[in-house]
């Protein structure tokens, strides 16, 4: 570090091995990652030989879900890979470009397969009854069962594809959100007993445990400062993601954005509301510890 500001956050390219993310059982570098991606694409193809056999008998619908497992399986890998690769710098060309290859495949491949679920569950409920016993589906019974369990929320295979090539534009609130608030913005430097320290999202939770209150508030306030001097984006960004959960509940036919959030864990909107109410219902404990806490450090205010 000589010759180099030490309080400086150092950039991914300038951090220690030793001190970064270890991903070769992932995939050893990023050639070998191309070369995975590689391998994904030329697999896509083989998605389209299933269609129409599902229902044929429970070793065809076996083989199909025992390709998709395998397909999935490397798209986990690659995917992860590339997210890692973009969270250590998402200001990175090239981790950018990465990511979107990966999604680009992804979207491709999630097309392709938009036709195995409705097919699946246009089985005839006496032939997937029959399938469900069979040994055949044994290590799949869970996941089956949960393709038919979303059945009145799955559309036509026309429709699911519509949806399926969708998923890249749908990730624009998200990434522009993480671009902003892990790139763009600037939330300056820190006086310190040792001199002034950048403060970004990273050391941000140090300063928060300092021992010093002021500088605790002063961190708190310097850095909440910089989001509410872009409210207005991020309340646009926000506003857009809550609309696409309101267009994909709609369209699938669920009660509402909450509904569909719950469904897939299986759980009841009771569950949820009891939840709250049970929460609203004691926080007047909570603020009784912190008033007791502020008592205890004889302070005017926490």
């Amino acid at each position: 570090m000589a010759g180099k500001n030490a309080s400086a956050i150092p950039e991914r390219k300038d951090v220690p091995l030793e001190y970064t993310w270890k991903l070769d059982k992932l995939f050893p570098d990023d050639a070998s990652w191309e070369e995975g991606l590689q391998q994904f694409n030329s697999l896509i193809e083989r998605i389209g030989s299933f269609k129409g056999t599902l229902g044929q008998s429970a070793a065809r619908l076996r083989e199909c879900l025992d390709f998709m497992n395998e397909l999935e399986l490397l798209d986990e890998r690659l995917g992860y890979y590339a997210m890692l690769r973009y969270s250590e710098d998402a200001g990175s060309s090239k981790n950018q470009e990465r990511y979107g290859k990966y999604m680009a495949i992804a979207t491709k491949a999630q097309a392709a397969a938009s036709y195995q679920t409705p097919e699946i569950q246009s089985i005839p409920d006496d032939v997937m009854a029959g399938f469900l016993k069979s040994r055949e589906l044994e290590p799949f019974l869970i996941p089956v069962r949960k393709i038919l369990r979303f059945k009145p929320h799955v559309l036509s295979e026309n429709e699911e594809r519509l949806l399926a090539l969708q998923a890249e534009a749908n990730q624009t609130a998200r990434k522009a959100f993480e671009a902003l608030t892990d790139v763009d913005m600037d939330f300056g430097e820190v006086d310190t007993r040792e001199g002034p320290r950048p403060l970004t999202q990273s050391t941000w939770s140090a300063f928060m445990i300092s021992p010093d209150r002021n500088l605790r508030e002063k961190v708190y306030s310097q850095f909440y400062a910089v989001f509410e001097n872009h409210q207005n984006t991020l309340a646009a960004l926000y506003a857009g993601n809550v609309q696409l959960d309101k267009y994909q509940a709609g369209i699938r036919n669920y009660e509402s954005s909450r509904a569909a959030a719950l469904f897939p864990d299986d759980v009841p909107p009771e569950v949820y509301d009891n939840l709250v109410a049970t929460v609203s219902k004691n926080l007047v404990l909570l603020h009784d510890y912190y008033e007791a806490k502020r008592g205890a450090l004889k302070l005017d205010r926490l």
